[in-house]
């Protein structure tokens, strides 16, 4: 069919002002002869012939039947509805599944679920409501309510009343959507849900678009008029996942700084602010933590005719530390902190001019010095920990006297070592009176070459040993009573002087050696032998043991004759020991 095929609206019902009679309901027969009623029609009287006893049909019948006809025609043509009717539900057995009826106040409209059903669905079962129209106003206050189908019909329903306790609004478990207007007061929660189901929460003062899907309600499409005042009343949960499902992150929940130097808990920082991300600026609230400048003629900088950038970390309202960068010249670095508010003097920590480092500084790598490096203090001193060793020190070096550096560790040096100075150039001091004090020189094995020093403690005397000599050591000890002696080895000492040996002062070597070993020679005195016989004669002389011949007695005999050998001279040789003089034995 198409729609240029609607039939002729039935606008006034047949026989609406002709003859007609009621027709009832129940059959007639026995009671009006040929009356027609719904239950019989025209009974079997009227379809007699009269001349068998029949009686004709009644036009008011006639008319009656079709007038009652029209009339729900003309019903239907008009868009009329029917209302629920008790007697109707229960002659026809029930309403059918998908009929439609209108509830007595002709603004709602309800789609029957089920077949067969006798309920009045302004309170009953398996109606939904179809069309709708209106608003159901419902007042709370401490105890929860539950909408009847009727009160849940309408499309819009609106809370009222001040709230004493958080309350629930019980709907029906349809598939449906509400407006649903919170106007309570009383500051407690109102929750829309169904009996055995889940709901949402909704906010005071707000309109929500809810809906149900059989078992549980659930927020529907957001009202603009709320500003997301749904998403809020949802709890911290749902506002996290939309905030995350527009792509917000948790800076979506606090409010942005008002200036730079906004310090307020929990805002979110602009670029800019506190010095960040842009360029510095002059704050006026120097207890905050940031970066900010102050520009030349500041006298709040270390050098009021230089410009410097300024770092603050802040502690309390009264306590900070601030540091200064300069900017207008070679860069400078100070340091100064706030106690009570009060600043302390500026310190500079590193610049192109140096700088001081008040306390202790930890460099976490290698400190590299591009010139020299000065340490001062009473007793200045540069300490070493071997091993990060969490010790005092392994080792230091430390000047307890001015001009004079201890090494409190044993040195090793791997190249030449040249000292240039006039006088005194090394001084051994031992750290006790009377302990020893020596130098070792070692091979590269670790083995003992040489020695010099004293090693015994309570002893001053000066050894010098060579630990590589054939007899295992060669000593020499400069005792402290002034006496030098060498070790003696196999029962002799061995003295090598290559070269002359000039001795200043001969006393101590006389008075060791004059008694052992001879100071002098002399010959002692002289004795003659007289040779016997005369110039024929042949003799033999042999001087005594220890004597030497000194001189010949020689004879003139004339001119015809040799000379004569008349007799020797003959001196003993005495030698001097000790003082005194003695012959030699042979």
């Amino acid at each position: 069919m198409k729609l240029s095929s609607m039939p002729l609206l039935v606008a006034v019902p047949f026989a609406d002002q002709g003859t007609k009679n009621a027709i009832p309901v129940e059959s007639q027969i026995g009671i009006t002869d040929g009356a027609a009623s719904f239950t019989d029609g025209f009974p079997p009287l009227t379809m007699t012939p009269v001349v068998a006893g029949g009686i004709p049909p009644a036009g008011g019948d006639f008319n009656g039947i079709l007038n009652a006809i029209t009339q729900s025609v003309r019903w239907a043509c008009a868009g009329g509805q029917y209302k629920y009717d008790d007697v109707f539900s229960t002659t026809v057995g029930g309403y059918p599944k998908g009929a439609m009826i209108q509830n007595p106040a002709g603004d709602v409209i309800w789609l029957n679920t089920v077949d067969d059903n006798n309920t009045n669905p302004d309170n009953g079962t398996g109606w939904i409501p179809a069309i709708r129209y209106g608003l159901t106003n419902i007042a709370l206050a401490g105890s929860n309510v539950t909408l009847t189908p009727s009160q849940a019909a309408k499309e819009t329903i609106t809370l009222t009343g001040t709230l004493t306790a958080n309350v629930q609004v019980i709907m029906p478990a349809w598939v449906e959507t509400w407006l649903i207007i919170n106007n309570t007061t009383g500051g407690f929660v109102v929750s829309v849900k169904t009996a055995s189901g889940s709901g949402v929460n909704l906010a005071a003062a707000t309109s929500s678009q809810i809906y149900g899907d059989g078992t549980n309600i659930y927020y529907g499409a957001l009202m603009v008029k709320n500003n997301f005042a749904e998403i809020k009343a949802a709890g911290t949960n749902s506002q996290a996942a939309a905030r995350g499902n527009i792509g917000c992150g948790t800076a979506a929940t606090h409010d942005v700084t008002e200036s730079p130097a906004d310090s307020t808990a929990g805002r979110v920082l602009k670029t800019g602010d506190f010095g960040l991300g842009g360029f510095l600026s002059a704050l006026s609230a120097t207890n905050v933590t940031g970066f900010f400048s102050k520009g030349v003629g500041d006298a709040a900088n270390p050098e009021p005719s230089q410009g410097y950038a300024h770092i603050n970390l802040g502690v309390s309202g009264s306590y900070k530390t601030e540091l200064a960068i300069g900017y207008t010249q070679a860069p400078r670095a100070f340091c100064r902190s706030y106690l009570n508010n009060v600043p302390t003097a500026w310190v500079e920590l590193i610049g192109s001019n140096g700088g001081t480092v008040a306390g202790s500084l930890t460099v976490n790598g290698t400190l590299t010095a591009k010139g020299g490096v000065e340490v001062y203090g009473a007793t200045p001193y540069i300490d070493f920990h071997f091993g990060n060793a969490t010790g005092d020190f392994t080792s230091r070096i430390i000047e307890t006297v001015s001009g004079k550096l201890s090494f409190l560790a044993n040195v090793l040096f791997t190249k030449s070592v040249e000292i240039n100075a006039d006088g005194e150039l090394i001084k051994l001091k031992n750290n006790t009176l009377g302990n020893a004090l020596y130098i070792i020189a070692r091979d590269a094995d670790g083995t003992n070459k040489w020695y010099v020093g004293n090693g015994g403690n309570g002893s001053d005397n000066l050894t010098l040993s060579n630990y590589k000599a054939a007899n295992a050591a060669n000593t020499i000890t400069f005792h402290e009573d002034g006496h030098v002696s060498i070790a003696n080895f196999g029962g002799y000492a061995i003295l090598n002087v290559d070269g002359a040996m000039s001795l200043s002062d001969y006393k101590y070597f006389d008075n060791r050696y004059n008694a052992k070993y001879v100071q002098n020679i002399q010959l002692g005195a002289q004795t003659n032998y007289t040779l016997p016989g005369g110039n024929e004669s042949s003799w033999t002389y042999d001087a005594p043991a220890g004597c030497v011949l000194t001189g010949i007695v020689v004879q003139d005999t004339g001119q015809s004759s040799a000379d004569n050998i008349g007799g020797v001279h003959v001196q003993p040789i005495q030698k001097n020991i000790n003082g005194t003089w003695t012959t030699i034995a042979g």
